[in-house]
């Protein structure tokens, strides 16, 4: 670069880093995010913490490096281990949902009151450990008068050089919060466990001390305990409230008014006020029955036994007063069973709650028997139409069709029929019988063939005629695929229809103006009614055996008859065909129809090498 008028010196200057004067090298920035969780020998910690940890890696790094000499060597005798730096983590992840909870309370000034001049509010201050945030709540007390609840939220207190700690709260002393002092009267037991391990030990609880109010109230239930006065003596108004205040008898109730039109069943509650014996009545809101819901029956008063009269209205206060105690209801006359007169209504106590129950067997000694639920039915009062029958069907389309007239104004699709199955089509050869008011037309009828399709899935029948040829008859489609009902009906008045039950061997169908015959079925047909025995009975093997042992056991005589009438029918190979062995059973009383003679043969003959005389006896129970 001479010949270019640069020198030595001047080629060595470094190029300055402008744009396109360096090369972008991506591994000289660093992009990664950063973060303050990490793991160090298994532990979760924040960054700050880790890193004056040695990790894992580092320590086998320092430790391949160190001389042989100073590495430890294996002894016969174990030595301790060097002790693991202990290490805390944050205060948020280590005192994570654990409060401290101290019973307090605190004194503060009443005016302008003649009962009490100051009174003690207790108090329960939580100190929340994960973030050193103090909570104060008062509990609420019925009948205090007071905005009761969180009495100080949850928040960092400050304290006169630093935030509270809860190593400042101390059983038995108190703490000032706000210029407030609370007295710590003690703490759970999660809280005395918690100081414990701390090194500190909390003094035992102690209860709060009484005011001047609470004080005053203890007096009066002394001097007005029942024991201070004469037996004889009627029971005060004060002491009747301090004794039975807020005890409430409950009972279920019904009040029938289905005599009346458009009368119904109603279910009420009643609350006996045993404070002031009165009565308060409300009715027990139901789903869906068409009502306004009322709930208040009857307000809470004296109820009187009798009526107040025509165009009467329930006595004031004052007339209450001057009345018969002896005119209105007392809970000792109510009894689970029996009814009372609302205003003119009967109603009937069916049922109480546990602590009316209590009552009844510690004041008046009733027994569990007569304390027994006496309810009423409430759904027997809705009286339903009587079914309609429908009208006879006309004959024109499927009676399914006909009924959609009567249901619906305007006519709609009648819904398909899904019986048990699977879809397996039956079929038999049938043929013309004589039966249920119907003669063969011609003599040559009887021999007409017929194929019978029964279909599972929608229980429809379609028939098929043989064609025989010279016969004078055409063949092919005798009745379309259809539902076929039968003379008898169901409990509901409609028709019933060819089911399952009715498609056996031997079995006698009524379709419409004609009655078929079922001669015989193919294999698969009577392979799929022998798997299926639930739905076909004349196809349960087992069935069948038990029936005829059982027709046997009757008349101990049917065996030698049987046996001699299946060994005349036999063959000189001492084999049996069908209807030998169905004409012999029946001819000993047996009740046994031909699918179920097949079936009998196909279980003792399961190869079908032929129907041993012997097999059958031995399958019977015959002696041999």
């Amino acid at each position: 670069m001479r010949g270019a008028g640069f020198s030595s010196d001047q080629q060595n200057v470094p190029i300055p880093g402008l744009p396109g004067t360096s090369v972008y090298r991506a591994e000289d920035f660093s992009r990664r995010k950063t973060q303050i969780f990490k793991y160090c020998n298994g532990l979760p910690l924040v960054a700050e913490m880790a890193s004056g940890l040695e990790t894992g890696s580092t320590a086998a790094a320092t430790y391949q490096q160190r001389p042989s000499s100073a590495r430890p060597t294996l002894q016969s005798t174990p030595q301790s281990a060097p002790e693991r730096p202990k290490t805390s983590g944050p205060s948020w992840l280590e005192f994570d949902r654990q409060v401290l909870r101290f019973y307090a309370y605190f004194k503060e000034r009443v005016d302008q009151n003649g009962l009490e001049l100051w009174r003690v509010r207790k108090c329960v201050i939580l100190f929340y450990l994960e973030d050193s945030t103090i909570q104060v709540n008062e509990p609420k007390e019925d009948n205090s008068g007071l905005n009761q609840g969180v009495f100080l939220k949850r928040h960092r207190v400050q304290g006169s050089d630093s935030i509270r700690s809860w190593k400042e709260v101390t059983v038995g002393e108190s703490i000032s919060l706000y210029g407030r002092e609370f007295f710590v009267t003690g703490c759970d037991d999660f809280t005395r466990d918690f100081l414990h391990r701390h090194g500190i030990a909390p003094s035992p609880n102690k209860g709060a001390p009484p005011g001047p109010y609470e004080t005053a109230q203890e007096d009066t239930k002394k001097k007005w305990q029942p024991q201070s006065r004469p037996a004889t003596a009627s029971e005060s108004p004060g002491d009747k409230f301090l004794r039975l205040d807020r005890k409430v008898l409950r009972f279920q109730c019904c009040w029938d008014n289905s005599k009346n039109p458009f009368g119904d069943k109603l279910p009420f509650v009643m609350h006996y006020y045993l404070v002031d014996d009165t009565v308060e009545i409300r009715e027990t809101q139901q789903s869906v029955v068409g009502r306004d819901p009322f709930p208040v029956f009857l307000k809470r008063m004296k109820l009187k036994k009798g009526s107040y009269g025509v165009g009467g209205r329930p006595p004031s206060a004052g007339t209450l007063s001057s009345r018969n105690p002896s005119d209105f209801y007392h809970w000792s006359e109510f009894r689970l069973g029996g009814t009372i007169k609302v205003f003119g209504r009967s109603m009937a106590l069916m049922d109480c709650d546990e602590f009316t129950r209590q009552w009844y067997r510690q004041h008046l000694g009733l027994e569990d028997e007569q304390l027994e639920p006496c309810m009423i039915d409430m759904d027997d009062s809705v009286k339903r139409p009587p079914t309609a029958i429908p009208p006879h069907s006309s004959g024109i389309g499927s009676e399914e069709d006909s009924l959609q007239t009567v249901f619906n104004l305007v006519p709609k699709r009648p819904p398909q029929h899904n019986a048990a199955g699977d879809g397996f089509i039956l079929r038999f050869i049938g043929k013309f019988r004589e039966g249920f008011g119907f003669k063969l037309p011609q003599p040559r009828d009887k021999d007409r063939r017929f194929v019978i399709s029964y279909f599972e899935k929608d229980q429809t029948l379609s028939i098929f005629e043989v064609p025989v040829p010279n016969s004078g008859i055409t063949g092919g489609k005798f009745l379309e695929r259809i539902r076929v009902p039968q003379t008898s009906s169901t409990p509901s008045g409609g028709s019933r229809y060819v089911c399952p039950q009715d498609m056996f061997i031997g079995a006698r169908l009524q379709v419409f103006s004609r009655v078929f015959e079922l001669l015989t079925a193919d294999e698969s047909t009577l392979k799929h009614m022998e798997a299926n025995p639930t739905r076909y009975a004349a196809a349960d093997f087992t069935g069948i055996v038990r029936k005829v042992h059982k027709s046997l056991r009757q008349n101990p005589q049917k065996h030698e008859t049987l046996k001699a009438s299946l060994l005349a029918r036999s063959s000189e190979k001492s084999t049996l065909t069908v209807k030998p062995l169905m004409e012999s059973l029946r001819d000993n009383q047996v009740d046994i129809s031909m699918h179920e003679a097949i079936t009998l043969a196909r279980g003792a003959d399961p190869r079908g090498n032929g129907l041993r005389t012997v097999e059958i006896l031995r399958l019977l129970g015959v002696p041999v």
